[in-house]
Formats: structure tokens, sequence, C-alpha cells
């Protein structure tokens, strides 16, 4: 189990991640990551279906961004998660941080993604530390809500 997880049993997942990514690293170019409980009635397909996709470093319109996975572009599954998550922002990343820049509009059109994600193995290994770090951040302030991960 990992630091924190007895508590909040979704600290495993970015911990997990990190630990996977430093001592067995994946040899693919493109990862996927799953929750558990996933059941795939077809094959996964990547499809564009919203008018943008946020890169790693900016919030690009779709036309602009070719399709498949590619370093510095990741994809994952719409969700209607809302966006409650903007109100931890400045907590998460501080008040000049990029996720404290992200407007409503922007949170609801963009960022309601969760499992599956697939994204550039680099960039993974990029963000892992990140997922841990405002993971570990988030669950005070957010406690035992299910979404905090996504």
């Amino acid at each position: 189990m990992c630091q924190g997880a007895k508590d909040y049993p979704w600290l495993n997942k970015p911990q997990a991640i990190e630990h996977w990514l430093k001592h067995s690293p994946p040899s693919q170019s493109t990862t996927v990551i799953l929750d558990p409980d996933f059941i795939f009635l077809k094959p996964l397909n990547v499809l564009r279906v919203r008018g943008a996709s946020v890169t790693l470093d900016d919030v690009l319109p779709v036309d602009a961004i070719p399709p498949g996975i590619a370093a510095g572009r990741a994809l994952g599954q719409y969700y209607r998660i809302g966006t409650g998550w903007l109100q931890f922002a400045s907590n998460v990343c501080g008040a000049e941080g990029k996720c404290s820049k992200v407007t409503p509009q922007q949170a609801a059109e963009l960022y309601q993604v969760g499992p599956p994600y697939m994204l550039h193995t680099r960039d993974l290994q990029r963000i892992a530390p990140l997922y841990t770090e405002f993971m570990n951040k988030l669950v005070p302030l957010r406690g035992q809500d299910l979404l905090t991960d996504m």
C-alpha cells in the first residue's frame, strides 16, 4: 500500500504509476491508463469530438493538432465531472500556476476528462511526480471525493 492510501485508497494510483515508471519503465511510446473496473465492448479508438485540445503547454484548436497520440498531446475520455475543481486550483499549482488561470468555460469544455488516459510515455514520465504531488495536496481539501484523481 502506498503512503497515505490507508485513509484515501486512490493515492495508490499516482504513486504506483510513478513507482512503475522508475523501476520498470515501458518500452512503448504510448501508455494507456485504465481503471480496474473497465470493460471494453468495442476496440478503444482515438476520436476527437470536442472543439479544442489541451496540450502540456497550451490550448489549441483541434484543426491545428494532427490526430493520434504524440509527445505533448494526451487524450482522455470525456466525463461530465463539472468544474468544481477550479476552487482548489490555487492550492495545487499556486496563484500564478497555469491551472489557476483556467476559466470556467475552458474547464467545462476541455478538462472534464478521466480514464482511459492515452499519452506519450515520455509525457507520463514528466507528469507522474506532479500527479503524486497534486494528489497529496488535494486529498486534505477534498476528502473522500472519488473524482479527486481525475
